[in-house]
Parts: C-alpha cells; sequence; structure tokens
C-alpha cells in the first residue's frame, strides 16, 4: 500500500483479530515523506497482519536557524550540492537579531566563497584603543548581520532540489533521526544536528561575557572611517568594560556596551542610556534606534 504525499499514517500495525487500525491524517502543504506499508501474512500469528514502514528522508535536518546551522548549510551545500537538507527554525526569520564579526585572516581562503554572500559589510582595518595605547590594524575586517543571513541561506535552500527551509517550526525532541516537531509532525533524516545550545544551566565557575548593543541612525555623519573593536578609555565597571563600535555607514553604527565580569546580571535598560550617553559624548546626535 503506497500512502501518496497529502497523507500521513498514525498508527502502522493493524490485526484481523482486534478492532486497531490505520488512521489517515491530512499533512501540510507539501510532504518530503512517502510511506509505504508492505502487507505480510504471517501464518503463526494465525490471522494477524504484519507490516513493514519505510520512508525517505532528508540527508541532513539541522535545528536551529542561527549562525552554525547558516554556516553549515552553506558549507555542505557548496562542497556537496546534492545534499538534501532541511533547516527548522522556531521564529519567522532565521538568525534572531545579531551582528557576527571577524577578522579575515580567521577563515581559510577555501572557505571564502560559500561565506561571502553571508557578508554583510567589509573593513580594511580596525583599531582598538586603551587610555595610554592606541593601535590601528590593517586587516581585513567582516560582519554578518541577522537578515543578510536570512536572505541568503533561505536563497541558497531554495535553488538547492531536495532542501527545505520549514520556519515557524517548533521542534518537541529528536530520536532515532527523527525531529518530532510540536504540531506533531515528524521530518527524518540521515543525520540530525541541533545547534539549539546547552539545556542545563552555565556553571557557576566561569566567568561572563556579556554586552547590549544598539544600532543608531545620526542626524549628521559621524567621523569614524573604521571600526573600533575596543575602546578601553571609559569608566571600568563590573570587571574589564569597553565599547565596541562598528560603521556601517556615515549616518549608520552600531555601538556594544561589553563587560568580562564575574556575573550575568545584565542591566539592558542602564546599559542603553551608557551608549546612547557614549554618542552624546563623542558629538553624535542620534534621531533613531534602528534595532
Amino acid at each position: 500500500i503506497v500512502i501518496f504525499p497529502a497523507l500521513q499514517f498514525n498508527k502502522t500495525q493493524t490485526s484481523a483479530g482486534d478492532r486497531s487500525w490505520l488512521r489517515l491524517a491530512p499533512y501540510p502543504k507539501r510532504n518530503h515523506t512517502v510511506t509505504v506499508m508492505h502487507l505480510k501474512h504471517n501464518p503463526r500469528r494465525g490471522n494477524a497482519i504484519t507490516c513493514r514502514r519505510s520512508k525517505t528522508s532528508f540527508d541532513l535536518v539541522l535545528i536551529g536557524g542561527g549562525l552554525q546551522s547558516a554556516l553549515i548549510v552553506m558549507a555542505v551545500l557548496h562542497h556537496r550540492p546534492q545534499t538534501k537538507i532541511a533547516l527548522l527554525e522556531k521564529e519567522k526569520t532565521l538568525g534572531g537579531n545579531h551582528t557576527w564579526s571577524f577578522m579575515e585572516h580567521a577563515i581559510p581562503k577555501a572557505a571564502s566563497a560559500w561565506i561571502e554572500p553571508l557578508i554583510s559589510h567589509r573593513w580594511p582595518s580596525y583599531e582598538v584603543r586603551f587610555v595610554d595605547f592606541q593601535r590601528r590594524f590593517d586587516e581585513p575586517y567582516r560582519s554578518i548581520l541577522s537578515d543578510t543571513l536570512h536572505r541568503a541561506v533561505k536563497q541558497r535552500l531554495s535553488d538547492t532540489p531536495g532542501c527545505r527551509l520549514f520556519l515557524s517550526t517548533p521542534v518537541e525532541k529528536t530520536f532515532a533521526g527523527t525531529a518530532f516537531l510540536t504540531d506533531g509532525r515528524r521530518i527524518q533524516g540521515r543525520q540530525i544536528i541541533s545547534s539549539c545550545g546547552p539545556r542545563t544551566p552555565h556553571s557557576h565557575h566561569c566567568g561572563f561575557q556579556k554586552f547590549v548593543g544598539l544600532e543608531l541612525s545620526l542626524a549628521a555623519p559621524h567621523d569614524l572611517d573604521t571600526p573600533v573593536l575596543m575602546d578601553a578609555t571609559i569608566a571600568q565597571t563590573d570587571g574589564f568594560r569597553f565599547f565596541y563600535i562598528l560603521p556601517f555607514t556615515s549616518h549608520r553604527v552600531l555601538i556594544e556596551d561589553t563587560y568580562f565580569s564575574r556575573n550575568a546580571i545584565l542591566d539592558k535598560d542602564t546599559i542603553r542610556r551608557e551608549i546612547l550617553a557614549e554618542a552624546a559624548r563623542r558629538g553624535w546626535s542620534v534621531t533613531e534606534v534602528l534595532r
């Protein structure tokens, strides 16, 4: 018995001797699983009919639509474009609301081709500033923004036959090569990788890097021509503290107030005020907080 993609089996075994039955339920708009039931008479069990179920599946199922899953998608499809990938994300978009940055030398040259579509901003250099020391490094620096990541990964999956992006799709659990969704659906894969982070509480014996960032629109051009990765010329509170500043355009900057601290307390409202005060101290008139 072949069950077509519009239907789904909720039970896979029946017997003529009881009232067990096979129930069919509507499946979502597009189904990547075809269920084939092989019915076989078993003389040892009298009238019982046994059945074996087989399903086609994705080669790779990724759970969580953050940076790690995005990098996996881009890398795997670059090197093995025939791979069938399913990416499951509980939110409406990939990447959340984040900015990821890196020095160009940290990326192997062989990876440049598939990382390039993710990059939002590029600079030829960066600076660090301390009370008695300041230095500029003539080394390329790159940033990835969430919206760029979302568009690039969505397009890559859409362009590759057999791949699919599942948004607004929470996963309840995984077991034996299957991702069980909260709406009752199941997605099977030869390999499943979860990028949802640790579920256990953090250790009380470690330190914390914590920060809040605001992307600001300015009334007039700022005076930066390169990112400032660490400006530690400010008051040192709650551990080691510095501002991290990325000039996206002449009128748009990201300022992050960062702390290396022994505690996990993050007073977002206070830090937000500190960031706006830093912009004012630099003579920048903020017209809007973009994010």
